[in-house]
């Protein structure tokens, strides 16, 4: 039986028998062979980059809508407070002809409008200088008599820090904080003009 190698596999079979009968010393020990099969390709590949949406900074309004679904326990004030829009924003934007007394049930998907935060984060809101100006230039130095049994208001003076009003009318910056429900926290800015609530001392 006649056995036909193609050139390229001869060639090989050719260098490998060479391999094992070449001597370096005479001793029978083979030649150290090099046999080259051919030279390796490598291809680049690069890959698309995938956008992604930086998250907005904290405090900045959210441009877009939201997806939620409703939890147990969920109500609609609770649901817009969380995401810093209005109980009346959300009925509108879902077409609610029952407005705001819309009942919820868990699991129920709704929209949350743009321009809110978050689910629980906060929209911090800088006032412009004209604004600033213009409250400024209508407040005094002197508010409305305050009955630390009852609470009150308060209008901020220029100069006015808010551990200062607290330590001022006998509450806590905390107290201030929840009675205003400023979801910053003691972070909130405030400004001379503003009016704020001051709860009662106890």
């Amino acid at each position: 039986m006649r056995i036909r190698l193609v050139p390229a596999v001869a060639a090989l079979s050719g260098a490998i028998l060479a391999a094992g009968c070449g001597t370096s010393s005479g001793a029978g020990t083979p030649a150290p062979t090099t046999l080259k099969l051919g030279t390796p390709t490598y291809v680049t590949i690069t890959m698309p980059a995938t956008p992604t949406t930086p998250p907005p900074p904290p405090g900045a309004p959210i441009v877009h809508e939201q997806d939620y679904a409703v939890q147990s326990g969920d109500y609609l004030i609770g649901i817009s407070n969380k995401f810093c829009v209005t109980a009346q924003q959300i009925a509108d934007y879902n077409g609610w002809v029952d407005g705001i007394a819309h009942p919820l049930q868990p699991g129920t998907p709704l929209k949350i409008p743009a321009g809110g935060c978050l689910a629980g984060g906060s929209i911090i809101t800088v006032p412009d200088a004209t604004t600033i100006a213009s409250a400024a230039a209508t407040a005094t130095a002197t508010t409305l008599p305050l009955d630390p049994a009852t609470g009150g208001t308060y209008v901020v003076v220029n100069g006015d820090t808010l551990s200062g009003i607290a330590a001022r009318t006998g509450v806590t910056v905390d107290a201030i904080v929840a009675a205003n429900r400023w979801k910053d926290g003691a972070r909130h800015v405030i400004y001379a003009g503003l009016t704020i609530k001051i709860p009662k001392a106890g």
